[in-house]
């Protein structure tokens, strides 16, 4: 009896002592900067170019304001809905990428579908390859999955290939990979750079994740095949719809394999079941209604037009206020711009532009370890404010750096 009770004490200390050891795994993960400056930047003196929102004038409002008195005709529509999403949803998601609906599985945004493959697939300890600078929220979900993050350059044409082989050599879980306008740098990868890193991913037998929430944000320039085009076997794909269509509807989309090979979709349906059931089902529906064409293609063409002209607005105030002081490019997409001050303290410069009711993102949060952090780097982002108040934004910006 005594050693039984000796048994049972062992038994819960063990459990205790695995369940402090997972609580201290969380205090490791860093809170993210763009949520707790966005906070700050509620103040309405503030002039925001530090989040990744799109511009509320863009959102679709009139056709889901008639949408929602037709929906609500069907109390379906507030029911329960299958974990996979919507079978409609499906059908359009997989048609868009020439996949089957059983390849899809809709998400709350593309966060979730981040979150639900490194939970179904990454145990601690597994060798995650990441291209750097980063994008904060995909950082946080392997740090949360007590992944080993290789770390490897971005050129202006994608990954360094040399250091993506290596890296590929030491047999990592997966790669997690952004080719159209790349969060925050901006950078659209080459297709030769495409067909090479799928390739390489072939070779070692790594699966991509494609993380593509802004790639129906071109400006300029052609469009390029996915990597999940090149390589549907091989890669992961996910999708946002926060971008084109409203991010408080909370809703993506993960697409895999091909060839009616949907293992990987129900594995991680599996996971999304235990975690929420389903997404929802009201706002499936409702997304569906403007995703319908024409309307879609037309509300994508004046997107387009719209943050284009944002895009040229923030860089003409950059080169006008700030001269050679700033060297910035011009991505030919997405949401961000990556300028460069040399000899300026970007970590410095938004704490005090911050006091002159400015916000921006040091380059340095963007990378996992502070040690190759770029310093001299910021993100900007064009498409919330507008045109006037992104000028603004630069001058104000500009006293500050004139003071360092």
């Amino acid at each position: 009896m005594i050693l039984s009770h000796h048994n049972t004490f062992k038994r819960k200390a063990f459990k205790a002592k695995v369940i402090m050891k997972n609580l201290r795994s969380h205090h490791t993960i860093k809170p993210s900067y763009i949520r707790e400056i966005l906070q700050a930047a509620t103040n309405t003196e503030v002039i925001s170019l530090a989040g990744g929102l799109p511009a509320e004038s863009s959102f679709p409002v009139e056709i889901f304001r008639e949408a929602t008195s037709r929906l609500l005709d069907d109390p379906t529509a507030l029911q329960y809905s299958t974990t996979e999403g919507e079978h409609a949803l499906r059908h359009w998601v997989a048609k868009r990428h020439k996949a089957e609906s059983s390849q899809i599985l809709i998400t709350n945004g593309a966060q979730q579908a981040m979150d639900l493959v490194a939970r179904t697939f990454i145990e601690a300890g597994d060798k995650v390859v990441v291209e750097v600078p980063a994008y904060l929220g995909a950082l946080q979900v392997f740090q949360l999955a007590r992944a080993n993050i290789i770390s490897i350059v971005q050129t202006p044409t994608g990954p360094d290939l040399e250091q993506l082989e290596s890296a590929f050599q030491q047999r990592p879980k997966l790669f997690y990979a952004v080719p159209d306008f790349h969060n925050p740098t901006g950078c659209c990868w080459t297709g030769e750079t495409r067909r090479e890193v799928v390739n390489l991913a072939e070779k070692y037998g790594v699966m991509i994740m494609e993380d593509a929430p802004y790639r129906e944000l071109r400006y300029s320039g052609l469009s390029l095949p996915s990597l999940y085009e090149l390589a549907p076997e091989q890669v992961c794909h996910i999708g946002s719809f926060s971008k084109v269509a409203a991010p408080g509807l909370r809703l993506g989309f993960l697409c895999a394999g091909s060839h009616g090979q949907d293992q990987l979709i129900s594995q991680v349906a599996l996971v999304k079941q235990a975690t929420d059931l389903h997404s929802s089902t009201f706002c499936q529906r409702l997304l569906l209604s403007y995703l319908k064409e024409p309307l879609y293609s037309s509300h994508i063409h004046k997107l387009q037009n719209h943050y284009r002209h944002r895009r040229d607005t923030l860089i003409s105030a950059l080169q006008r206020c700030l001269g050679s002081k700033v060297n910035v490019s011009c991505p030919e997409g997405g949401m961000f711009l990556w300028p460069t001050l040399p000899g300026v303290n970007t970590d410095e410069l938004a704490k005090q532009a911050l006091k002159k009711h400015v916000a921006i993102v040091p380059g340095s949060v963007f990378y996992p370890n502070q040690a190759i952090a770029a310093n001299d780097k910021m993100r900007l982002n064009f498409t919330h404010a507008t045109a006037d108040l992104l000028i603004e934004g630069v001058e104000r910006l500009s006293g500050v750096i004139n003071t360092m």
